[in-house]
């Protein structure tokens, strides 16, 4: 299991939780590189086995680097655990003359965008020929300090609180070189204006 910001806090707590469930994890920091190598070791006496992975989540070219890193040293069947918390402003139009609701608008940065949740990831091969890969997350979007904070406490425009996917791809034995590859994807409901009307 790999679990980002797996150094300190929360992430750690994580990290130990799964190594006492039997869990080999995957031990990410950024720059805490003591603490992590103290949660890898503590991990690895309770599982067995652990990793030390370091990479910047704000860097992409990182991150997509890191899972097939893990997916390497690691073996067997991948699992991955993120826990976030990510802050931004959000922008929406609001009427000019607050009796007039269908007048004009200004548009504008007007308060914060919080997203908290997570993503749960897994991947593997259980038998030769097949593979299966599938993830989980829950975002909890909210508007804060909103303009007059009329929209407090909203949910965000446009994020589902839940998505989903399976895939899987079988090798056919008797057809060589034939694939037969499935997917299905679940998008939960979402927002369309900040008022949550719609």
């Amino acid at each position: 299991v790999l679990v980002t910001g797996a150094a300190r806090r929360l992430g750690r707590e994580i990290a130990l939780a799964l190594a006492r469930a039997g869990w080999r994890v995957a031990v990410h920091y950024r720059a805490s590189r003591q603490e992590a190598m103290d949660t890898a070791a503590a991990c690895k006496e309770m599982a067995g086995a652990s990793g030390l992975f370091e990479a910047d989540l704000a860097d992409e070219t990182a991150v997509r680097a890191l899972l097939p890193r893990v997916a390497f040293e690691m073996g067997g069947v991948d699992a991955g655990l993120a826990v976030f918390e990510i802050r931004l402003p959000t922008a929406f139009g609001v009427p000019l003359d607050p009796a007039v609701s269908r007048g004009a608008q200004l548009y504008g940065l007007f308060g914060e965008q919080r997203n908290r949740g997570f993503a749960l990831t897994m991947a593997g091969e259980p038998t030769p020929g097949l593979r299966l890969i599938g993830g989980l997350a829950y975002v909890d979007a909210k508007l804060r300090d909103t303009l007059n904070g009329a929209y407090d406490g909203n949910r965000a425009v446009g994020v589902p609180q839940w998505t989903a996917n399976a895939n899987a791809e079988w090798d056919m034995a008797f057809v060589p070189g034939f694939t037969l590859t499935g997917r299905v994807v679940y998008t939960g409901a979402q927002q369309v204006n900040a008022a949550n009307t719609l």
